[in-house]
């Protein structure tokens, strides 16, 4: 149901000519590997998603999908984008966080839960092992 929705909010607004920000932290997120360097990609586009997706997280019918896609975001920013420890770990914080909150909300989401894995699995490389084993991870 909430698909469904997701997609009629994404109809009207294409048939208006007007892109919710939704859409746009969608088209951003596609984006975010532009003008990239090898492994390392400008923070415009993924900053600019991240931005966009967070404006949503308020409506119920775009909150699932709209984090899931911010759990993308920050893993994402945390491997591509930050250049030092301690920024993957602030973006990786946020990833956890959120998928902590996504999960309790959403229980049954495989993608909401498997984003939170491989975000914990990010945030647990950047402060290692025995802090890791302290959060029980």
């Amino acid at each position: 149901m909430k698909n469904l929705a997701t997609c009629f909010v994404c109809i009207c607004s294409f048939l208006l000519g007007e892109m919710t920000s939704f859409e746009k932290g969608i088209k951003s997120y596609n984006a975010r590997a532009e003008n990239a360097v090898g492994l390392k990609a400008q923070a415009g586009p993924i900053n600019y998603a991240i931005k966009e997706f967070i404006k949503v997280q308020n409506n119920p019918e775009e909150e699932l999908e709209s984090g899931i896609y911010l759990l993308r975001c920050y893993y994402y920013k945390g491997k591509f984008v930050a250049e030092s420890d301690e920024q993957k770990k602030a973006v990786f914080n946020e990833g956890k966080a959120l998928g902590e909150r996504l999960i309790e909300s959403y229980p049954e989401s495989a993608p909401a839960r498997y984003w939170y894995l491989v975000n914990l699995g990010s945030w647990a490389e950047v402060y290692g092992i025995l802090s890791a084993a302290k959060e029980g991870v």
